[in-house]
């Protein structure tokens, strides 16, 4: 009778690791295409960021990218270009939101670039999709290739702080 309980306990045991693991690491980003005043440089940085996250394990990275072709709000949103300008909206986080949870994704990293005389200052956020605000950071460039680095370290530090929610970064 005890080796069946022990043997019963060892197979719950085995099977709760098994799904804590699997919720672990099915954990999802979006990255939303950054707003700021150069559509090159927001695209060119969201990208960056989306190729570095793709690059680490732990969490899986979904694209909202082409939305508009899909079924996403078709009733509001019929071309490419009413699409993006709801990126560049007053609503962006909002509408940041929406695509990631119609993409069923945990998570959302949302950008946006200001420019500061001769340099430009990108702020990223990432949120969870009950909209919470789960870290920030920010770094001031002058061309995007500058902070290729940066951008390694904060993917790593997302990634890291969204599999251990003990750990803020």
């Amino acid at each position: 009778m005890r080796k069946k309980i022990l043997y019963i306990l060892l197979v719950l045991t085995v099977i709760c690791s098994s799904a804590f693991a699997y919720n672990n690491n099915n954990k999802s980003i979006v990255v939303i295409t950054f707003q700021g005043p150069v559509d090159i440089d927001n695209v060119t940085l969201s990208n960056l960021f989306e190729i570095e996250l793709i690059n680490l394990e732990g969490i899986k990275v979904k694209s909202g990218k082409g939305l508009y072709n899909s079924s996403y709000d078709r009733g509001k949103v019929s071309d490419s270009k009413e699409y993006y300008r709801s990126l560049y909206s007053s609503t962006y986080e909002n509408e940041a939101i929406k695509i990631a949870k119609y993409l069923r994704s945990d998570y959302v990293l949302i950008g946006q670039i200001n420019k500061l005389g001769n340099k430009k200052r990108l702020v990223i956020r990432v949120i969870d999709t009950n909209r919470n605000h789960i870290a920030g950071a920010q770094c001031t460039f002058e061309n995007p290739e500058d902070i290729a680095g940066w951008i390694a370290t904060m993917s790593k530090r997302i990634v890291d702080g969204i599999n251990n929610s003990s750990k803020r970064y």
